[in-house]
């Protein structure tokens, strides 16, 4: 089972994952206006998903040290209190992760009816393609982090409150 430590620390690390993965995609989206290829349009959707990337993933990754001491002291002083309160944010937390999981697999099948609907290289094919690497890549992102965190929970719901 993890502790809030072992949490944390694995959001820090997602957090920093998910800037990685925004350096990635704008570095791709460098080399398509560089080289002025069919597939050009493509940058503009890993541009802007890249920058909501970096500002979660800094958002996650810089508080995440922050809330782990939080919650280990207030676990020391006041367990079940604590506990409830975080066990009350992690369910949020873990619906909005579903939602999420929604969204992206509607972007998903939005960008392969742009990509099979245009299949000429062009503007409507390209946006499809960088929607479908960036969609599926914070999927995946996604179900690895709302399994964190519904480990994380089952734990939380073990303190007795």
């Amino acid at each position: 089972m993890p502790t809030v430590q072992d949490y944390f620390n694995a959001e820090r690390q997602g957090g920093l994952l998910l800037i990685a993965m925004a350096v990635a995609g704008v570095s791709l989206a460098a080399y398509l206006w560089s080289t002025r290829n069919a597939f050009l349009a493509m940058a503009w959707p890993l541009v802007l998903l890249g920058v909501l990337q970096v500002a979660i993933g800094s958002t996650v990754a810089w508080r995440a040290s922050g809330q782990a001491s939080s919650l280990e002291q207030g676990l020391r002083e006041s367990p079940g209190p604590t506990a409830a309160a975080e066990l009350e944010r992690m369910n949020t937390v873990n619906r909005t992760f579903r939602g999420i999981k929604i969204a992206e697999v509607a972007i998903i099948v939005l960008s392969l009816a742009l990509v099979l609907g245009f299949p000429q290289p062009g503007q409507w094919s390209a946006v499809g393609l960088g929607l479908l690497v960036e969609a599926s890549a914070l999927l995946a992102f996604d179900v690895f982090a709302h399994h964190r965190a519904l480990v994380y929970t089952e734990w939380l719901q073990k303190i007795p409150h």
